[in-house]
C-alpha cells in the first residue's frame, strides 16, 4: 500500500467529520488531479473529502488550461463559492489570474481559499504580501509558530520530501497583516515563508490596497507537474502529507460565521 494511502486511511478512521466537505481544485493540469491519478486530488479524496477539479477550458487549442483564467463570470464566481474550500494549485500560470478585475474577484471570493503556489500571493499578482516567489532545493521546512494547528506536534523542523527537491516559497517573512507559520531557509541564510495565513478581516498589507472577503492561506507546493522536476507527488513524506491534511482541515474549520466577516453576517 502506498505511504500516503495508509496515512489517509488512518486519518479518515479518526476524522469522520471531513465527510461531505467539498473542495474545488483550480489547475492548468486537471488530468493530474482527476480521480485515480494518485496526486493531491486523490490524497484529499482518501481523507474523505469530496474533491472536484477544474475541467480546463475547451476553447484553448493547447488544452488543459484552467477554466478560471482571466476575469470571472458571475456563474464561475457562484460555482467557486458553492464549495467549502477552494485550492489554487502550483500548476497554474499566475499571469492568467492577474488582471485588475480578476485579482479583486479572487480576493473577494466568499469562501476560504488556499493558494498552493508562491506565484499568486506575491506583490505582482494577488498582493497578499510584498514578498516575491523564490525557490530553494531542500527537504526541510522550519516551524515558526509551533502552537499553530497546521504544524503543532511536528517539531521545529519538518522533513517534507524524501529527497531534496525544489521548494517554491515566498522570499521573505513579511506577510503584512497576515502571519508566517512555517518557512524555508534560503541560500543567503534568511527565511522565506512556506505556510502563511490571513484570517482576520481587513487588508492584506497595511491599511490600503487589496482586501480579502474570507480567510486566505498559503502553502508551498512541489512542482510535480513539470517535466524537469525530478520528483513526483510520491516524494512527499508522511509529515509532508500531514501538512496538506492539516492546512485543509484548518481552512475548513474557519467557520463561515466567523465574527467580523461582514459577508457572512
Amino acid at each position: 500500500m502506498k505511504r500516503w494511502v495508509l496515512v489517509a486511511v488512518l486519518a479518515v478512521l479518526v476524522s469522520p467529520a471531513v465527510l461531505a466537505q467539498s473542495i474545488f481544485l483550480v489547475t492548468d493540469d486537471p488530468e493530474l488531479e482527476m480521480e485515480g491519478s494518485g496526486n493531491l486530488g486523490d490524497y484529499l479524496r482518501s481523507l474523505g473529502y469530496t474533491v472536484d477539479v477544474d475541467e480546463g477550458n475547451p476553447d484553448q487549442a493547447a488544452g488543459g488550461m484552467s477554466n478560471y483564467r482571466g476575469d470571472l463570470t458571475a456563474e464561475k464566481i457562484a460555482h467557486l463559492e458553492s464549495y467549502d474550500l477552494v485550492m489554487v494549485l502550483r500548476s497554474t500560470s499566475s499571469g492568467d489570474f492577474s488582471t485588475a478585475t480578476s485579482v479583486d474577484q479572487w480576493n473577494s471570493l466568499r469562501v476560504p481559499l488556499i493558494a498552493a503556489t508562491a506565484y499568486l500571493p506575491r506583490t505582482e499578482r494577488w498582493q497578499w504580501t510584498t514578498a516575491l516567489q523564490a525557490r530553494t532545493n531542500t527537504t526541510t521546512v522550519l516551524v515558526d509558530d509551533p502552537e499553530h494547528p497546521i504544524v503543532k506536534g511536528l517539531g521545529d523542523t519538518i522533513e517534507i520530501y524524501d529527497t531534496p527537491l525544489d521548494i517554491d516559497h515566498l522570499s521573505s517573512m513579511d506577510m503584512g497583516n497576515g502571519k508566517a507559520i512555517a518557512s524555508v531557509e534560503q541560500t543567503d541564510g534568511t527565511r522565506g515563508a512556506f505556510i502563511a495565513e490571513w484570517v482576520e478581516p481587513g487588508f492584506f498589507i497595511g491599511d490600503s490596497g487589496r482586501q480579502h472577503s474570507a480567510p486566505r492561506l498559503y502553502i508551498g507546493m512541489f512542482r510535480y507537474h513539470e517535466a524537469d522536476s525530478n520528483g513526483s507527488f510520491a516524494n512527499y513524506t508522511d509529515d509532508g502529507l500531514t501538512l496538506f491534511a492539516n492546512i485543509v482541515e484548518y481552512a475548513l474549520s474557519l467557520s463561515s460565521h466567523a465574527a467580523g466577516w461582514d459577508i457572512y453576517e
